[in-house]
């Protein structure tokens, strides 16, 4: 017989039948909590536990338990012990960034630089630049046919020589708000500020305020003047001495005193005869001056060259200067000779051009440039920068107007450490090697590889540019003028431009017109092999060479950037260029007569051990030097890059 185990349900068998089957095999005594038994045919018994409450599956502590144990001294300790940690961390990170933000260089942003910042300035001497119409003069239709050129070279600003309506010589004014006709009409000159503006070029005039010339309607009515009612009476310096009043020199050695035989009074000049100084001192000739001022920005100037701006105000007593002790009394006929502290960068001179400053700031909210020409000690030059913006956008910076090759290394860095030292802070340098009054960079220097060298270092340096129309073909001054006329126009760095190898250097286009006249000043033969039409297509030219600085200078670590000298000798200046992000840049020039080399990676932390040409100033093919041995050969200048690099800590 079989046996097995056979479970009985109290359920119906059958869901349909309401019957209810028990097995008696089966019994629980009773109770809900006891064991349910049954026996097999065999006798063996079976039981199943009932699923009590203490069975179910654990919950976790309930509140009451949870506070009890928490409460407990160790868990209290642990809890403390974890908000400490935590607590102590984040004040860990806090001062590890604060620390990071204080200590690790922090990008700056480039702040945003003006037109006459960002561009040098190309000086020009109208009377000698291009005739336009075969009268022998410069004019401004002729600079303005020329303006392509201009812009082709880098050169987004314009400075031009006087233009004014004058009697014999540039100063020498008969009417400020006229056009002199020999260069033209006021028609020609809105045509030319037009034609510049929509190049994106700047046209920067010469401001003459220290005198007019003698034919000037102020002086004829100053001098005729009668009534002391007359406003113009005191538009000039007079003193009715029957004596010369004091022992003033003008600057060309004679006496600053002339007598004026119709008012049989003495009129000051400081310079020529024909050029008697304005008083400034007079609120009337001050008004005269702004309207001056206000005539040429209505008209859309985008800036001013305040020509003689030490010389505006003189000594109110009139005193006597002193001999310098160092010249002693031989010869009290020599303008150097004496210490010109009562004709010369009086305070108010400073005062007068800050107030032209502040009118230039609030004239249409459009930026006008301001340029004062001090010829001085470097301490006196500076104080006309003013602090803030009570001072000129640029005072002159004239170090390196007399330089030659005898200039090296050494001498060039006292130059440029003797400026940056004295700038005050916030304010602009300003560079330049040759203007109308001095003979010419090449007549002084005669190497185009020193030249190179020296407009390398001015272009790069940080401020603003300013060359001489003409230097960058190699102009020699003009030896070949007659007689120079002292304060006249012909002087021997003011010859006609080199435009090719024509006649008078393509200075006249005399095939569009019938006939020309004789130039003003004659050609000195230096255009045959030295012209903007030959240079442009030779490589390696001074011309390419400016050039490519233009270009160069207009990267964000030259124009915003950091400037550090880094290497200094004998022979050798060199200098860092660098801006955060951006490319950073060695300027390295060589001003010996001998080949140098130098290790250039221990002077500075950016300079890296493998650099990118940039510009060779001898035209060199190499792509790729080691800074750490750069070879120089003499008036040699490389330019080397490299790409940025974050500096650690």
């Amino acid at each position: 017989m079989s046996s097995g185990v056979y479970l009985v349900s109290s359920k119906p068998v059958d869901d349909k039948s309401p019957n209810i089957y028990d097995n008696p095999a089966f019994s629980n005594g009773g109770s809900p909590h006891v064991k349910a038994k049954f026996s097999s045919v065999d006798g063996v018994d079976l039981s199943f536990h009932e699923k009590t409450p203490s069975d179910k599956p654990f919950r976790g502590m309930g509140k009451e338990e949870l506070l009890r144990h928490s409460s407990k001294p160790f868990w209290r300790r642990l809890r403390m012990i974890c908000i400490a940690i935590v607590i102590i961390g984040w004040i860990a990170l806090i001062i590890t960034v604060v620390a990071l933000v204080l200590i690790y260089p922090r990008c700056r942003t480039a702040e945003p630089v003006s037109w006459w910042q960002k561009s040098p300035v190309y000086r020009v001497y109208v009377p000698s630049y291009s005739d336009s119409d075969g009268n022998g003069w410069g004019d401004l239709k002729g600079l303005e046919s020329k303006l392509d050129y201009i812009n082709s070279i880098g050169f987004k600003v314009i400075s031009l020589s006087p233009i004014y309506k004058a009697s014999n010589n540039d100063f020498s004014v008969i009417n400020h708000t006229e056009i002199d006709p020999i260069f033209g009409n006021m028609s020609d000159f809105t045509s030319l500020l037009n034609a510049a503006h929509n190049k994106g070029m700047y046209v920067v005039l010469d401001f003459i305020p220290n005198q007019t010339g003698d034919k000037h309607n102020w002086f004829a009515e100053s001098n005729t003047s009668t009534s002391k009612d007359n406003p113009k009476r005191n538009y000039y310096v007079w003193e009715s001495d029957s004596t010369v009043p004091n022992n003033w020199l003008s600057v060309y050695n004679e006496s600053a005193w002339e007598r004026n035989s119709v008012r049989q009074t003495y009129y000051l000049h400081q310079f020529l005869k024909s050029e008697p100084d304005l008083n400034l001192r007079s609120s009337l000739v001050q008004e005269e001056l702004v309207k001056v001022l206000k005539f040429w920005l209505d008209l859309g100037v985008d800036g001013f060259f305040v020509r003689q701006s030490a010389y505006l105000f003189e000594d109110y007593d009139l005193r006597n200067e002193t001999i310098d002790p160092k010249f002693g009394t031989s010869n009290t006929d020599d303008y150097s000779h004496y210490i010109h502290n009562y004709t010369f960068g009086l305070p108010e001179s400073k005062d007068m051009l800050a107030r032209w400053r502040s009118l230039l700031d609030e004239y249409n909210g459009t930026e006008r440039i301001l340029i004062a020409d001090i010829k001085s000690d470097i301490n006196h030059v500076m104080r006309y920068y003013g602090t803030g913006r009570d001072g000129v956008h640029l005072s002159l910076n004239q170090m390196f107007l007399e330089i030659n090759t005898s200039c090296d290394g050494t001498c060039i860095s006292e130059h440029v450490n003797n400026w940056m030292t004295h700038l005050p802070d916030g304010k602009w340098s300003n560079w330049m090697a040759g203007d109308e009054n001095t003979n010419r960079i090449a007549s002084r220097i005669n190497s185009t590889r020193y030249v190179k060298a020296l407009s390398m270092l001015m272009m790069l340096l940080p401020g603003t540019p300013i060359w001489y129309y003409g230097d960058e073909v190699n102009m020699i001054d003009n030896t070949n003028t007659s007689t120079v006329e002292t304060g006249g126009r012909n002087q021997l760095m003011r010859g006609l431009m080199y435009w090719n190898n024509e006649t008078n250097g393509g200075f006249q286009n005399c095939a569009s017109n019938s006939s020309c006249s004789a130039t003003w000043m004659s050609s000195n033969g230096g255009h045959i092999n030295n012209n903007v039409q030959t240079l442009n297509e030779s490589d390696g030219s001074l011309i390419q060479f400016l050039r490519s600085l233009t270009k160069l200078r207009q990267q964000p670590s030259f124009e915003h950037g950091y400037y550090t000298r880094v290497y200094s000798s004998a022979n050798v200046f060199a200098f860092i260029r660098e801006f955060d992000g951006e490319k950073g840049y060695l300027v390295a020039i060589n001003f010996g007569s001998g080949e140098v080399s130098g290790d250039f990676t221990g002077s500075h932390s950016s300079v890296q051990v493998k650099g990118t040409v940039e510009i060779d100033s001898e035209y060199s093919s190499e792509a790729d030097v080691d800074p750490k041995s750069l070879k120089l050969k003499p008036y040699n200048g490389v330019v080397v890059s490299w790409d940025y690099m974050a500096k650690e800590l």
